[in-house]
């Protein structure tokens, strides 16, 4: 069983008993921080009438994708935030590779879970603060593809936690 709520209030906006979940599932919003828990259950007995034996919640997991886009131009990438509750600020991370057709106009987003991003050639180039609104990466040159990765620092009882989830911006 799973159950998500939103860190700002604590209000439960999706629980169900089901292994496999997803963002697009639960109805996550960017701009959003969420917090998530696990517990196990098992049927006591047989057939439709087993009763079920739950175990003890998890502690909370978080994880929070803000609302960006991004823009392509001759030399720049230009990255918007939209303000989120809960959040202590933002993790930026730049991957380029060469070679990749990137050409001009609006970026490709996506969310996927946090990766070891030194191991796979990201590099952390900026910090930003919590009313940070835009972002824009300057010298973008030409026959370069370049990923942006934007990790909200999620803010909880006075202390920065994990964010199991990370959105990206590519062009």
């Amino acid at each position: 069983q799973i159950q998500v709520s939103q860190v700002k209030d604590g209000k439960v906006v999706y629980e169900k008993e089901d292994f496999q979940v997803s963002t697009e599932a639960m109805n996550a919003k960017p701009g959003v921080a969420y917090r998530y828990r696990i517990r196990y259950y098992n049927k006591d007995g047989y057939g439709s009438d087993a009763a079920k034996v739950y175990g003890n919640w998890s502690g909370y997991r978080y994880f929070a994708m803000p609302a960006i886009s991004g823009k392509r131009t001759v030399s720049a990438i230009k990255i918007k935030l939209k303000k989120m509750d809960c959040i202590k600020g933002y993790d930026v991370f730049l991957k380029i590779v060469k070679g990749a057709k990137s050409p001009q106009g609006k970026m490709m987003l996506g969310v996927s879970p946090i990766k070891n991003f030194k191991a796979t050639g990201w590099k952390k180039t900026k910090t930003l603060g919590k009313k940070a609104t835009q972002l824009t990466i300057k010298n973008a040159k030409k026959g370069k593809r370049y990923y942006v990765r934007v990790v909200p620092k999620i803010y909880v009882d006075g202390k920065v936690v994990k964010n199991d989830l990370e959105t990206w911006v590519s062009k």
